[in-house]
């Protein structure tokens, strides 16, 4: 979950940022931040490798393609069961 706190942060401020910025600009801001907010605190390491941990997940999930839909996982329908518009949310 913290992964995804992170991902929504970085979204909100790529949207709400006045002049262009880049993923990688506001990536790099939130682990600047992380690692000074962690190095002031009286936390061991653990903490300060969880935050690489989770730089490199979000790094690399904002870098991996996304899928339109996602695969199912359920048995397919016959064609007359179920009749798709073209949305992957359809049902």
């Amino acid at each position: 979950w913290v992964r995804g706190l992170y991902s929504e942060a970085i979204k909100k401020e790529i949207h709400y940022t006045e002049r262009q910025i880049s993923t990688e600009k506001v990536l790099h801001r939130y682990i600047s931040f992380s690692w000074d907010f962690w190095s002031v605190s009286p936390q061991a390491n653990p903490a300060k490798d969880h935050i690489a941990a989770m730089s490199y997940l979000l790094h690399r999930s904002l870098d991996s393609p996304r899928a339109l839909c996602s695969t199912p996982t359920s048995p397919h329908r016959k064609e007359d069961d179920h009749k798709s518009n073209g949305d992957c949310h359809s049902s």
